[in-house]
């Protein structure tokens, strides 16, 4: 008894001022019951009903269930039901049962303290759930009373309980923080989840995937999440607190962030509420426990890190060949050639092969293309199967096909009535899907899959006409479970390559994605953007929240998809501009369908780097050649990304964040851990200022004469056609980096200004 009490009042003596005194009593109550093995039992059970799990806290009231547990490195998760049932740990969501974490790392154990309280003392039960650098605090709420009795989580840095990082919301009337009710009427278990917090002062939101809104932080947004093309959902987001959310659902909802107060997360129709916290000293570390948590890219291809070639689309194996062989007589770098559209190269719309009439001999084409001139193959893939294709009838046959609650098949309707979507949820139509791929494709040296149109949100991402709200996969409704069918639409294509060899490089090209699609080597583009320049702004933002979501493989298609005009002055100069945007961005593909009044021989209009003019192809050469000597620098920095999912291209609040003013920029990153970089985002300007953030010395990527300029500077620089404004770090911290590479990317940009020069001499003549 001497050694209880000796606790009791250490506990107390030693709690540091910014403990509540609730606090402190609660942890030395806690452990008074840890060193006596019980608690005192003059306090009825039924006071508490807060009950220890392992590594957690789990109690029940009359509206519901819940678990607080701690999960993988300083993070917690919490899952609730409405009562009716225990919790699941089996429903669908893309947070891992076990995290990738290092296990040989040394890290603290979870904590668990439960203080069953004393209703005549005028304690009421409470607890805390300790994991790292977050702790789960537990308290009765003072805004409801019995029979209700909910009980608040508010989260907070361990150490430090005045230093909140998620703080439920709790009116003083009104439905609570933790709301739920019936999806509808006759829905059996399925529920319409809410989750409502309070934002801290000053605190900022990132993430949430990709949003064409221009926005970077995303206060005051209501985010949909409900794939289409070019928005991607993704239920992450990244506090300026340092700190990260998981809503760990895929069903259709939406959150809604307000400017300042309380902001809300919603689920449609789910079975249980299911969130993580995710703790950190900084942003590359939440970064890190996203990764851990939803799982790891694998290994950067080596051929994904240099220029891809694309265009809507090469009709025929001769004119792909022949683009091929004039990039390598132009000694033009090229890594990845894309043959595009499924539907239009495949005799009918799931029968995923080429088509023998315009591509006679694929064997041939590749071994040349593959293994001759060196390059690197991707090809279109669409969800889709139509009656006449000669896998339809097996794959409705053993149900292989999504369904609709009210009969049928007819779900894909972008591309006409009777168009079926294969059940990417169904592991037998993903080994159906992958067993054709690999047979009319893999085998025959193509690598990699571009998985075009998606979405599995209905009508394939399109609103024309309304999506079928009706859906429904072997996993559930498209309401409570679409959101995941691009993960697994890439998980199949991941297992397969797999299958075959447990190391092979694994590469896709996705429209739409979810939380962890990194884990199945799914890279993901901006989707069918305009050629203007409203757009190129978009991705900046866009792209940076999308990486800030854990898609550390994403990109876009430089120049914009729809409505460039080859022709068109301000056209040809806005793709110069995107080019040189996508030379600084994860992976640089060119793409689009374009307008032109010379086809030069094409079915469609060219889009390869001469496309667009003379002047114009002496800076995309020079962008192009300027990646190709970047290429061991990106290989370091995704190497970085799929070991410890740190992101390649990144605000500078990630590197500098004690700089204020760096904070306040959302038009410049970093790209990887030396590079700052300003696009020209506008047709209007050859200057723009630049942001140079304080803790090192810049050095202009362009001028080897260039002098170092002190961090925390603004300088406005002069941005000729062929160069983009760009900084490095005077003193690197790429390891591989060599005084050569440096002089290299300064020698492509006077070469360029020369040449540049010369033609518009001779222009002038």
């Amino acid at each position: 008894n001497i050694a209880r009490y000796r606790v009791f009042f250490g506990i107390i003596m030693f709690a540091n001022a910014p403990v509540s005194r609730q606090l402190a009593t609660m942890a030395a109550l806690a452990m008074l019951q840890s060193v006596s093995g019980t608690h005192d039992r003059s306090v009825p059970d039924h006071v508490s009903p807060l009950r220890q799990i392992p590594n957690g806290i789990t109690w029940r009231t009359q509206i519901e269930a819940i678990r607080v547990e701690a999960y993988g490195t300083d993070s917690i998760r919490v899952r609730v039901t409405n009562g009716k049932g225990a919790v699941s740990t089996t429903v669908p969501g893309a947070v891992l049962d076990t995290p990738e974490i290092d296990t040989s790392a040394t890290k603290s154990r979870p904590a668990v303290l439960i203080n069953p309280g004393n209703l005549a003392g005028g304690v009421t039960p409470n607890g805390t759930v300790t994991n790292g650098m977050v702790t789960a605090s537990i308290q009765l709420s003072s805004k409801y009373s019995a029979p209700v009795n909910t009980y608040s989580i508010t989260f907070y840095r361990t150490g430090n309980p005045e230093d909140i990082l998620v703080e439920e919301y709790y009116p003083e009337h009104g439905r609570p923080a933790r709301a739920m009710w019936p999806h509808a009427r006759g829905s059996g278990n399925l529920i319409k989840a809410e989750f409502s917090f309070v934002a801290q002062p000053g605190e900022k939101f990132y993430g949430l995937g990709q949003h064409q809104n221009t926005l970077l932080a995303q206060n005051g947004v209501v985010v949909d999440f409900d794939h289409t093309n070019t928005e991607v959902g993704i239920p992450f987001l990244l506090s300026s607190l340092h700190y990260g959310f998981i809503w760990n659902l895929p069903s259709r909802g939406r959150v809604e962030l307000s400017a300042t107060g309380t902001n809300r997360w919603v689920s449609d129709a789910a079975t249980q509420i299911d969130y993580v916290v995710l703790g950190a000293s900084n942003s590359h570390g939440v970064m890190s426990r996203l990764a851990e948590a939803t799982g790891h890219a694998p290994r950067f291809p080596d051929f994904a890190s240099g220029y891809w070639q694309c265009k809507l689309r090469y009709a025929t194996q001769q004119e792909l060949l022949n683009v091929t062989r004039e990039f390598s007589r132009r000694n033009l770098p090229a890594s990845m050639f894309i043959i595009d559209d499924d539907p239009a190269f495949s005799p009918h719309l799931g029968d995923w092969t080429l088509n023998p009439k315009d591509w006679p001999d694929v064997d041939a084409m590749t071994e040349e293309i593959v293994n001759k001139l060196g390059y690197a193959l991707m090809i279109s893939v669409w969800p889709t199967v139509e009656p006449a294709s000669k896998n339809y009838n097996p794959m409705f046959d053993q149900g292989l096909l999504a369904s609709t609650e009210t009969g049928g098949c007819d779900v894909g309707r972008q591309l006409g009535a009777g168009i079926s979507v294969y059940d990417a949820f169904n592991d037998d139509a993903r080994k159906f899907l992958w067993d054709n791929l690999r047979v009319h494709y893999y085998d025959k040296h193509i690598h990699s899959f571009w998985l075009d149109a998606d979405e599995g949100m209905g009508s394939l991402g399109e609103a024309r006409p309304w999506p079928k709200i009706d859906e429904t996969f072997a996993a559930g409704s498209v309401e409570a479970v679409g959101m995941m069918m691009p993960w697994y639409h890439q998980k199949g294509i991941f297992d397969g390559i797999r299958a075959l060899n447990s190391t092979a490089d694994v590469m896709t090209l996705s429209r739409s994605g979810f939380l962890g699609s990194q884990r199945f080597g799914g890279a993901i583009w901006s989707g069918d953007t305009r050629s203007n320049w409203d757009y190129l702004n978009y991705q900046v933002r866009a792209g940076l929240n999308m990486q800030m979501s854990g898609i550390v493989w994403w990109t876009f298609d430089a120049g914009g998809f729809n409505f460039g005009n080859l022709d068109d002055t301000d056209f040809q100069y806005l793709f110069v501009r995107w080019l040189q945007y996508a030379l600084f961005s994860p992976i640089m593909r060119n793409h689009g369908v374009r307008s032109c009044a010379d086809k030069k021989g094409f079915q469609t209009c060219p889009n390869e780097p001469w496309s667009f003019g003379p002047e114009a192809y002496i800076a995309n050469n020079a962008s192009i050649q300027a990646r190709e000597l970047l290429r061991p620098y990106v290989a370091s920095a995704m190497h970085a990304a799929s070991t410890d999912g740190r992101i390649l291209q990144r605000p500078l609040f990630f590197d500098f964040p004690d700089d204020e003013t760096a904070s306040a920029v959302d038009d410049q990153f970093m790209f990887g851990d030396d590079i700052v970089v300003a696009p020209i985002l506008t047709n209007v300007t050859n200057r723009r200022s630049i942001y140079l953030p304080k803790g090192s010395k810049w050095v202009d990527m362009w001028n080897h004469t260039s002098v170092p300029i002190d961090g925390g500077t603004t300088v406005t620089v002069d941005a000729p056609l062929t160069t983009i404004p760009a900084y490095r770090r005077a003193t690197p911290k790429f390891a591989d980096t060599t005084r050569a590479l440096w002089a290299s990317l300064c020698a492509i940009a006077v070469n360029a200004a020369d040449a540049l020069a010369r033609l518009r001499r001779r222009g002038s003549v």
